[in-house]
């Protein structure tokens, strides 16, 4: 009986994320420190994270050296909610780090992208 409890509590946590890393595009190369970079510069209120309304996306291109990262958060969920710092960040490092030409996910309705671009913003 408590085997399947756990199982039916962990279901809606497994249910909630979704990766994919970008299959083409350019790889981070020597790029990715900078790019992990500008994830800690922008996530913050004035930048990326912050408050966001029902289906609002905020964007940024931060020029990395010879090439750029694009990075989008987007809140997927009802009504409105803050995004913090420390998940901003975490999240599109993640996306940075698990995948050579960056990806996407969708984790507890927050939608997160990390796209390395060749040239400047």
């Amino acid at each position: 009986m408590q085997l399947n409890a756990l199982i039916l509590a962990l279901l809606p946590a497994v249910a909630t994320v979704s990766a994919e890393c970008h299959r083409s595009g350019i790889n981070w190369g020597v790029h990715r420190d900078a790019a992990l970079r500008a994830v800690d510069a922008f996530c913050s209120p004035s930048g990326i994270s912050g408050f966001f309304n029902q289906g609002q996306k905020k964007t940024r291109c931060v020029n990395t050296g010879q090439q750029h990262v694009d990075l989008e958060v987007q809140w997927v969920g009802r009504g409105g909610l803050t995004l913090n710092d420390g998940d901003c960040q975490k999240r599109l490092k993640d996306e940075i780090l698990a995948c050579d030409r960056g990806g996407r996910k969708t984790t507890a309705d927050w939608y997160f992208s990390a796209d390395p671009n060749e040239g400047r913003c």
